[in-house]
């Protein structure tokens, strides 16, 4: 019988790194399907933005020379030569002692070197009286002020947000290449679990880990293909981890990676040809029998059976895996800084995370450790976030500044830092 090992984390993690490698591939997305898609390539600029010189305000273009000595007593008289047309250029050379309307965001006329605003104005008969007086440059955007043509808009490597779609669209970026996200499968083991909308039997219980990890790898940002319940039967479970990595970049499988009678998940990976199993079991509480194996270039992530497990090892090992294999740098969590209430204790060589609840007070913030069990939901259900108390340090004392992973990207208690 194979011995679960107490593999350090960030070992466990470097030696499956070292194993995969990068896997690199790309596709062509439209800029509307390319939000948290990471770019493949350089985008250059292939116009002047703005490109043409265009107002600021709604007024007219001028000569900043011919309104010097505007003032309120004694304002300088424009004759009013035309109007300038949304979308349309500007044929009129503007002469000196000109004035023409311009469109907040319209296309100024050549010779103008600024706009006046409209409310700095008065209209006359004979054209227009001005008030103030203006310099070169004033309430315009320059030809090409904003991104010159040819240079560098967006840098390989980006993660696309919502403030680049805007930049694409407006260089006139339409298609974009980026890195492929792999398909995530779930598989959840287990004779006692049903699905929801089913009615509970003695002994059965409704399946949990499928609704959260599915939930969790969509907040990351990835397509999940499937999730399916599994029986503890071992030609089954051979059968539908075959079946799911034919569709699946990255397989999930939650329970039977321990040690017993019906625990079949590392028999059953190491039936399937070219599977290597690189890491069974890590120094990690929750999240001992965790498995890591490698089956061509995919992705064979064992998580414990126990939901709250089960999350937090997708989360600090299943995550960092996917980041780094394929380059798709997933959803990460804020991280604050808060004084533990009261004292975290690690297990025996065993990094441990425990959740904890914010409280918010005039002295700035405190964590304080919620007590629970691996295979009680409501332990993390009910938490802001998590720590992570090394073994080695010891005993975490109350009034220990500790660092907190939270769970909610848009908490009141979001710090600067990220992981």
């Amino acid at each position: 019988m194979e011995i679960i090992k107490k593999n350090p984390v960030h070992a466990a993690v470097n030696s499956a790194l070292e194993a995969f490698g990068k896997i690199v591939r790309t596709k062509q997305v439209h800029i509307n399907d390319g939000l948290g898609y990471i770019l493949a390539q350089d985008i250059h600029v292939t116009l002047d933005l703005p490109p043409f010189t265009k107002s600021t305000v709604d007024g007219y273009a001028i000569h900043s020379k011919d309104v010097q000595t505007a003032s309120r007593a004694c304002p300088v008289k424009l004759t009013v030569s035309g109007e300038t047309q949304m979308g349309q250029l500007s044929k009129h050379t503007l002469n000196r002692g000109e004035a023409q309307y311009v469109p907040t965001g319209g296309m100024v006329p050549e010779g103008a070197d600024c706009v006046v605003k409209i409310e700095d104005t008065l209209i006359s008969q004979s054209g227009i009286e001005v008030f103030t007086p203006l310099n070169s440059n004033d309430n315009l955007i320059m030809k090409g002020q904003d991104l010159e043509k040819g240079a560098l808009g967006l840098r390989a490597g980006t993660k696309i947000y919502e403030r680049h779609i805007g930049l694409l669209a407006a260089i006139g970026v339409e298609y974009i290449h980026v890195y492929k996200k792999p398909v995530v499968s779930i598989l959840i083991t287990g004779d006692e679990l049903i699905p929801l909308g089913s009615a509970p039997q003695d002994g059965q219980i409704y399946d949990i880990n499928s609704y959260s990890l599915k939930a969790l790898c969509e907040s990351y940002g990835l397509e999940v293909y499937k999730t399916a319940i599994v029986l503890d039967d071992f030609d089954q479970m051979c059968l539908q981890i075959e079946t799911a990595l034919e569709h699946a970049d990255c397989l999930l499988i939650s329970g039977g990676s321990s040690m017993g009678k019906k625990d079949y998940t590392v028999d059953a990976v190491n039936t399937i040809e070219d599977a290597q199993v690189i890491v069974h079991g890590l120094a990690f509480k929750p999240g001992k029998p965790t498995l890591i194996a490698k089956v061509k270039e995919k992705l064979i992530l064992g998580l414990p059976g126990h939901p709250v497990s089960s999350l937090m090892v997708m989360d600090t090992v299943g995550r960092r895996l996917i980041d780094e294999i394929w380059n798709v740098h997933l959803a990460k969590r804020h991280r604050v800084r808060a004084v533990l209430s009261s004292s975290v204790e690690p297990a025996f060589e065993r990094d441990t995370c425990q959740m904890v609840r914010i409280i918010e007070n005039d002295d700035g913030l405190k964590a304080e450790p919620i007590n629970g069990k691996s295979g009680m939901i409501s332990w993390i259900g009910h938490s802001d976030g998590y720590i992570v108390a090394e073994y080695k340090e010891g005993i975490l004392a109350s009034g220990t500044e500790v660092e907190v992973y939270l769970w909610d990207n848009h908490s009141d208690y979001i710090g600067n830092d990220w992981v």
